[in-house]
């Protein structure tokens, strides 16, 4: 169940050593995890000296979590340029009543 939300992605220190070796517990963690509580999860790595991504879980699967991440990242973003929309008709608005006042004090 796919409900739009995802954790922020971390980047690791102490390199590609540490990397490769916990990348196996890690996935062991995650099937646990889904298998244990019935969630649908998709883990998606890349080392920097690597081609492609390490993927963990069915392509489909995969897609569609992407998909919904992306829908919510759009909707962030969307709420985001409003509030800086109505902070921007505010400033404007001051911006008037400043002038208006400083006519009136001359």
């Amino acid at each position: 169940m796919l409900e739009g939300s995802w954790l922020p992605l971390i980047w690791m220190r102490n390199g590609e050593r540490r990397f490769k070796r916990i990348l196996p517990k890690l996935l062991e963690d995650i099937d646990t995890l889904s298998a244990q509580c019935g969630v649908e999860a998709c883990v998606i790595t890349k080392c920097p000296r690597d081609t492609r991504p390490t993927i963990w879980a069915s392509p489909a699967m995969t897609e569609k979590f992407l998909e919904a991440n992306k829908e919510v990242e759009v909707d962030h973003l969307l709420k985001k340029k409003r509030r800086l929309e109505d902070k921007f008709v505010k400033l404007k608005q001051l911006q008037e009543l400043d002038e208006k006042l400083k006519e009136k004090k001359r």
